[in-house]
């Protein structure tokens, strides 16, 4: 994807292991950031890029271009398999809507495996969850509250101008889209499902 602000990104990254996917990379020497470790197909990728990392000595893990997992499944694959807690996704919402919508059922997988997770770009940060959260927000910001499964149970909310208790969210439904924060701090809890929970702004 294409970020035209790299500060929100530098921001978060201080002290991270990171996993660059492919054209990320590019981002990386951006924001003169080195990898722990570059994953993908490179299909996306400059070849002067690669050789800049590969002359440092970054590892680097190399998939064919056919294959079943996309770049940033095969990287979520290695957190979770690696024992991650905690996961940030940078680049992964652009003009390509399909893969957007990919990347954000990506962070479901993360959730269902135990991992915190976030998924940043300029306007927007997502979190998929599958128990009780609280998360900081600003007053006024957009909180949509969308099932990435079939319905979400047991919904409750704190922190939101329109709030439910108790309260089954089907998918197939806008009904928690656009809510507006009214504090500092989004409380929610839920029963079964998992349920992405996307603080925006215009």
């Amino acid at each position: 994807a294409d970020i035209s602000d790299y500060k929100y990104l530098k921001d978060s990254v201080n002290n991270c292991f990171t996993v660059a996917c492919d054209g990320g990379i590019h981002h990386c020497i951006n924001i003169g950031l080195t990898p722990n470790l570059i994953i993908g197909d490179y299909d996306s990728a400059k070849k002067e890029d690669i050789k800049f990392f590969d002359d440092k000595g970054v590892k680097r893990e190399t998939y064919p271009e056919k294959k079943d997992r996309t770049d940033t499944e095969i990287a979520i694959d290695f957190v979770i398999e690696n024992g991650f807690k905690e996961v940030l996704l940078f680049g992964n919402t652009s003009r390509r809507l399909d893969h957007t919508l990919t990347n954000i059922h990506l962070l479901g997988k993360l959730a269902l495996n135990g991992i915190k997770n976030q998924m940043i770009d300029e306007n927007n940060r997502l979190y998929a969850i599958t128990d009780s959260g609280s998360f900081e927000a600003k007053v006024g910001e957009y909180v949509s509250l969308i099932p990435l499964t079939d319905k979400v149970t047991h919904l409750s909310t704190t922190g939101l101008e329109y709030e439910v208790s108790d309260f089954t969210l089907n998918n197939y439904s806008s009904l928690g889209q656009s809510n507006v924060a009214i504090d500092n701090m989004v409380s929610i809890k839920m029963g079964e499902g998992v349920l992405l929970v996307a603080f925006s702004k215009d």
